[in-house]
């Protein structure tokens, strides 16, 4: 019984593999050229072969057409592949999807990203002052937004945040400090677009500093508003730009301990710019480039508190190397060189040379570095100072230390050189942040900053400790 059933199976096999081998042989090209082809190609004719078994041919091609024109385009084979082992990437080109990323929220063709911190905040000096320095506790506020479009072509997108610090004592100053911005650009052709942008910045200036009194009250805030348009075009691998701007600044007045009110009215200004840049891209991670801006500043006042004229003709130019290599690193930096020269001919003109830019390098996936350098002439109301000069630097890490763990840590300085002296601040800080989800994370750290002023006396330090509760979307 056994051997029967083996000799139906053993017949099964058999014509299974008859019919399957003319298949086989309509499917698989032959492994090496047969000895009549061979010999067929030598003498100098084709062999007779069917047309199906040709991969180039057209089954659905009428045999009994004309040969085609010898000078049609012909399609060639691709080379063969090579023994050699495929070089391995260097790096990763594309991140990894971040599974604690803010979920967003789509209205239309917009991903808006909404955030709130809300925390508490432990200082040693909340005016910041040499004077009087209280330590205090307070409520710290710090909502913000994002927006990004979805377009196949142009894109918008813009941010905006804020940050609020109430102090318990009520003699103590509240810290309100924001900024926002947006950026529209247009695609008008593939290689010319157009890009407009707008923002505004609201920051604030001590008692420490060596433009505000050192009996102040409250601190200075300082308003500045701009909005520019740019037309974008390539000439080959020259891409150029042209923009037009304006800048509106404007600063509040400073209440003093001896009940007098400082009027910084005279301080207001507007910048007309007009910046002209050409890049050379070359397909290569370093791409040169250059630029240079004119900006006259015009106060609302003729003259200033000192019966100073204050109008002025700046110039800016910056030569530098841009740098985009793809998860590794990217950003620009410049040498930037400045001069402005004043109406009033008792103030000289001053100039500066210095870098600028910003460079983000992600050694690791885990590991991110940004160093923000910057160069800058600052107004002055003293009746013997033209101007400041300002050089700031600053560095940002963050590690990983998990995916839901991150471990950050800055430094910085500014330093702020006038006729009197220079002023000196160092800041440093630490924290950590641990998210629950996208939506939910704590965090927690330290920053300390150090003045040290132009005259004796004005030299203060404050710490603080910071802990808040963050929900994004």
């Amino acid at each position: 019984m056994i051997n029967r059933h083996l000799a139906r199976l053993a017949l099964t096999a058999a014509a299974l593999w008859a019919l399957t081998l003319p298949v086989l042989a309509q499917v698989l090209p032959p492994l090496r050229t047969s000895t009549a082809d061979a010999a067929a190609v030598a003498d100098g004719t084709d062999p007779v072969s069917d047309p199906l078994d040709d991969p180039l041919a057209d089954p659905l091609a009428d045999p009994a057409a004309p040969p085609e024109d010898s000078a049609a385009v012909r399609v060639l084979a691709p080379p063969p592949v090579t023994e050699t082992v495929a070089a391995r990437p260097r790096r990763l080109t594309r991140p990894r999807p971040d599974p604690y990323a803010p979920l967003g929220m789509r209205a239309s063709v917009f991903d808006f990203h909404p955030s709130l911190e809300v925390g508490g905040v432990a200082t040693s000096n909340a005016r910041r002052s040499a004077d009087k320095a209280d330590a205090d506790v307070g409520l710290r506020l710090r909502p913000a937004v994002a927006f990004q479009s979805d377009w196949l072509r142009h894109s918008w997108s813009g941010e905006a945040s804020s940050e609020f610090i109430r102090f318990l004592d009520k003699d103590n100053p509240s810290t309100v400090t924001a900024s926002a911005k947006t950026d529209f650009r247009l695609d008008v052709r593939r290689t010319t677009h157009a890009d407009f942008s707008l923002h505004y910045d609201l920051t604030q200036t001590g008692a420490g500093s060596r433009e505000v009194a050192t009996d102040a009250v409250d601190p200075r805030r300082d308003h500045a508003l701009g909005g520019s348009a740019a037309l974008s075009h390539d000439f080959g691998p020259l891409e150029t730009t042209a923009r037009l701007g304006v800048e509106r600044a404007f600063f509040s007045d400073v209440k003093r301990g001896d009940g007098t009110t400082e009027d910084n009215s005279d301080r207001a200004y507007t910048e007309p710019t007009l910046n002209l840049r050409g890049t050379y891209r070359y397909g290569a991670a370093i791409n040169p480039f250059a630029e240079a801006s004119y900006g006259p500043r015009l106060h609302d006042s003729t003259r200033d508190r000192n019966g100073l004229k204050r109008n002025s003709h700046g110039l800016a130019l910056r030569a530098g190397f841009s740098f985009d290599d793809g998860a590794l690193w990217n950003g620009e930096m410049a040498v930037k060189y400045l001069v402005r020269d004043y109406a009033d001919p008792a103030l000289k003109t001053i100039q500066t040379v210095g870098l600028d830019g910003s460079l983000a390098w992600r050694p690791t996936e885990l590991t991110t570095a940004v160093l923000t350098l910057g160069t800058e002439l600052n107004e002055s109301a003293a009746a013997t100072s033209s101007g400041t000069r300002k050089w700031a630097a600053r560095l940002d890490l963050t590690q990983a230390l998990l995916e839901n763990l991150d471990l950050k840590f800055n430094i910085g300085a500014d330093y702020e050189k006038g006729d009197g002296g220079a002023d000196i601040t160092a800041t440093a800080g630490t924290g950590i942040e641990y998210m629950f989800n996208p939506m939910l994370a704590v965090a927690g750290g330290y920053s300390g900053t150090f003045f040290h002023g132009s005259e004796p006396g004005d030299d203060w330090t404050d710490h603080r400790v910071l802990a808040s509760l963050i929900w994004r979307y």
